[in-house]
């Protein structure tokens, strides 16, 4: 795979906690930003992926199935 180098930039508190996290891990700092880099990515596309699907493939109740879950609420026996 090929790899780009890439500078960002953190405030202290985030930066000490990428620190601790690479301590913990025995690990560097490289190793966590990139696996967060990447997980992130892989969610925000899941996520899409499914927003899309429910926008493709709406599963929404019917109105008589509102009105019957409203009125459990109101008499919750």
């Amino acid at each position: 795979m090929d790899t780009t180098t890439l500078s960002i930039q953190l405030d202290a508190q985030n930066l000490a906690a990428v620190d601790a996290m690479a301590r913990a891990q025995g690990v560097d700092r490289e190793t966590i930003l990139s696996t967060a880099i990447v997980q992130h990515i892989a969610h925000y596309q899941w996520s899409c992926r499914h927003i899309q699907q429910a926008l493709d493939e709406p599963d929404l109740a019917s109105e008589e199935e509102v009105a019957a879950e409203f009125a459990r609420w109101k008499d919750p026996r």
